[in-house]
């Protein structure tokens, strides 16, 4: 993941690498349909690769919001 990361620069997209392999999410950047900037992915034309991303985002989100506020709640009392 940490290879994606620097490879693609944005999570969801080296989400999609994780699981999809670089090889696709390439062709997929270099395709208007799936990618108008080149960069990001706005359509994911594996269904499976597209739930294992939002999956993982919607925990993503959870993990921060349960332990950023657990972090400001310890900072808060120190």
């Amino acid at each position: 993941l940490s290879w994606n990361l620097k490879q693609f620069g944005d999570l969801e997209t080296a989400l999609c690498a994780y699981n999809a392999g670089p090889g696709n999410v390439n062709k997929w950047l270099e395709n208007q349909e799936y990618s108008p900037d080149g960069k990001t992915l706005q359509y994911i034309p594996f269904k499976d690769t597209e739930a294992y991303v939002e999956n993982v985002m919607r925990y993503y989100e959870k993990y921060k919001e349960l332990y950023y506020n657990y972090e400001q709640e310890v900072s808060s009392t120190l």
